[in-house]
């Protein structure tokens, strides 16, 4: 028999297996899954905000509907969300439901949120791209673009945490993956996750399939606590939304994988159309593409046109994506391609 979710001031009980019911099989997928999450989630989140004496006053049916959601087999054990996490939870939630946002939106916007959920302070996100067997397509906050320029360079390869973190299907700290005490012995914690403060550490990674998407990199400075079991559940509460957001946006951007390749090793849609997707570069952009083709290193790049190194990735980030190639070697092949005959 099933105890029934207890009511207290400080919050309420929300079913665990860390996901809105509209993500269960055997509840609906879709609008009006979510749509019905939502109105139930209204109705608690206004429950546990009402003065005692409020509460009292509240419907059988209201509270019976409730209980009845937080009683389904389907959602057991249970978490406790206060008023504040459902409220925050709801804006994600809300976030990723947006088909406008471009993935990199997605991951920046829902990172902003997520360090107000989790009280945390600095927050990074890759995508990996398992052809050139590495992370890119950065976007961050609170850290500084030269440090993170450093790990893109060096340090995610000698990258002691991600051999262990990377292939997880959840949300994991990073005290999970390896003992503080031999994190902070590390060239990577020394000088690289130190010089940003970042000291406690709790990871997500976004698996589409066998295609890493995305990730969410979220760290404490030294002066907080480490991240609580609570809270590692609240990062995966919106792992399933979060995929299936990202997933969408890439399919909508050309970004996802297609078995339609040439045997010159390029999309077919791609080698028909050369220029119209060179057009889609700005003009900076398309500079940088065609030194890079014609083999010319970053740095070289940086000092050839004046701007960071740091610019310089941003720049060819960028094209790869509306380009849909993922090395140099398919940029060149797409350039000699888009020049006329």
């Amino acid at each position: 028999m099933q105890t029934p979710a207890r009511e207290n001031r400080a919050g309420v009980c929300f079913p665990g297996r860390l996901w809105p019911p509209f993500f269960f099989s055997g509840r609906g997928v879709g609008l009006a899954g979510f749509l019905e999450w939502v109105g139930h989630a209204k109705y608690v989140l206004m429950f546990a905000a009402a003065p005692m004496a409020a509460r009292a006053t509240a419907t059988n049916h209201d509270r019976g509907a409730t209980q009845a959601l937080f009683n389904s087999g389907s959602f057991t054990p249970r978490m406790h969300l206060t008023s504040r996490e459902l409220a925050l939870l709801a804006d994600v939630f809300k976030l990723l439901a947006d088909r406008t946002l471009p993935e990199d939106v997605l991951r920046l916007e829902v990172g902003r949120r997520m360090l107000d959920l989790l009280r945390a302070d600095h927050m990074g996100s890759y995508v990996w791209d398992g052809v050139q067997e590495k992370f890119g397509q950065r976007v961050a906050l609170n850290m500084s673009a030269d440090n993170l320029g450093d790990y893109e360079r060096y340090f995610q390869y000698c990258d002691p945490l991600m051999p262990s973190l990377q292939n997880r299907r959840e949300a994991v700290r990073v005290t999970d993956a390896i003992p503080h005490e031999a994190l902070v012995r590390t060239e990577f914690f020394n000088d690289f996750l130190r010089l940003d403060g970042l000291y406690w550490g709790i990871n997500l990674f976004v698996w589409d399939g066998d295609e890493n998407i995305g990730d969410l990199r979220i760290w404490r400075g030294k002066h907080r606590e480490n991240f609580s079991d609570h809270e590692v559940a609240l990062l995966d509460l919106i792992r399933p939304a979060f995929t299936a957001a990202l997933a969408r946006a890439r399919r909508e951007a050309g970004m996802a994988k297609t078995a339609d390749v040439s045997v010159e090793g390029i999309p077919a849609e791609m080698a028909l159309t050369g220029a119209d997707l060179l057009a889609r570069l700005t003009r900076r952009e398309r500079e940088v593409v065609t030194l890079a083709a014609e083999g010319l290193l970053d740095k070289e790049i940086a000092q050839r046109l004046g701007i960071s190194y740091t610019t310089v990735r941003t720049h060819l980030d960028r094209a790869f994506q509306k380009l849909g190639v993922n090395n140099r070697s398919r940029l060149a092949r797409l350039l000699q391609l888009a020049q006329p005959r």
